[in-house]
């Protein structure tokens, strides 16, 4: 029984809020805003989806109304503002858990906001980053509820390779490279094993060393 109240005490915030934000917007906007420009400002921006507005005040137009942007008599006048708009957002948008499969089709079950990025540009039906965001708070909250992750794994050999590597790519007249010149090395090639977790792995930036000259 009590449910029922808080419920509608969430609604209606949550139009007020939508309600504010679309009458912001209006103010910079010039003319009526079409619900097609929301949704491209909707995807690259943390603002709610169109399919949520459409949930809330059952269409645009109907938002645009109760905001008191257009007046019943003026909205008759004015161009059709929600059905071409609502077919585009249904082709368009994959829900986030479909996107982040996608994503993970490509990238494995760990990848960044970078990765997803990546992916999304040969893949424009995934939502954007900032819709994820929205709805999720955090990426990490995003990818854990999904059963992903974005933390990088290495291995043992990994971390050791990329110790190699640096040394080979610095030219380093002996095997030898300080945990500084690694540190400099990294900027150029952030998806290897950061210093720390070299140190954490191997208790010390010369064990590392000392294991990787004993292979």
């Amino acid at each position: 029984m009590n449910r029922h109240p808080k419920s509608s005490n969430a609604i209606i915030e949550n139009k007020k809020q939508v309600i504010n934000l679309v009458k912001g917007l209006h103010l910079i906007h010039n003319g009526i805003m079409k619900a097609s420009h929301y949704d491209k400002l909707a995807s690259t921006l943390p603002y709610p989806p169109l399919s949520q507005i459409n949930s809330l005040f059952g269409s645009w137009s109907n938002l645009l109304l109760e905001a008191e942007i257009v007046t019943p008599s003026s909205l008759m006048s004015l161009p059709n503002l929600d059905n071409v708009t609502i077919k585009k957002q249904k082709l368009k948008n994959l829900s986030v858990e479909d996107s982040l499969k996608l994503c993970s089709n490509t990238c494995g079950n760990r990848f960044t906001i970078k990765d997803y990025t990546a992916v999304r540009k040969h893949n424009p039906k995934m939502l954007s980053v900032n819709s994820i965001l929205y709805h999720y708070g955090t990426w990490k909250n995003a990818l854990q509820l999904h059963g992903y992750t974005s933390a990088r794994s290495f291995t043992d050999d990994d971390c050791l390779l990329a110790v190699e590597r640096a040394i080979l790519d610095m030219n380093t007249t002996v095997f030898y490279i300080s945990s500084t010149m690694y540190v400099k090395w990294l900027k150029e090639h952030p998806d290897h094993p950061s210093l720390t977790t070299l140190i954490t792995r191997f208790g010390s930036w010369n064990s590392a060393l000392n294991l990787l000259k004993n292979r």
